[in-house]
């Protein structure tokens, strides 16, 4: 029995819709940039409108399809907006990444109290 199988069919993301909060920091531009480049419809989701709009013109300019979005993702009207914004425009969402840094902006995170000991709670906070 042969086990391998082809990785282009299994992780094919053509015609998908990705929605990437965080999409104009470092990691999230580039799993935004890939996605695009495999075909994949790109939602660039961050609080700022200048970045968001500037990673999907790149990716537009480069041949893919993108759309650049400010949604402060612990704003819940906010991100209830950009739903509607994101299947407005290229329809259901299939992936979604959560790259946003919330966590490292001090908004749920002390310095001093490592992540380790988070209670049940402020875990439920960061994932909402």
């Amino acid at each position: 029995m042969d086990y391998r199988m082809d990785a282009s069919k299994i992780f094919d993301v053509q015609g998908l819709t990705a929605v990437i909060t965080g999409g104009s920091g470092q990691l999230g531009r580039v799993m935004a940039q890939g996605l695009a480049l495999a075909g994949a419809q790109v939602a660039v989701v961050s609080r700022s409108a200048e970045t968001s709009a500037m990673v999907a013109g790149a990716i537009n300019t480069d041949g893919g399809k993108a759309i650049g979005i400010a949604c402060d993702v612990m704003d819940r009207a906010a991100l209830e907006r950009t739903v509607e914004q994101v299947t407005g425009t290229f329809g259901p969402v299939d992936i979604l990444i959560n790259a946003a840094e919330a966590i490292s902006r001090g908004r749920l995170h002390r310095p001093n109290l490592p992540f380790l000991t988070w209670t049940r709670r402020r875990w439920s906070k960061c994932s909402a």
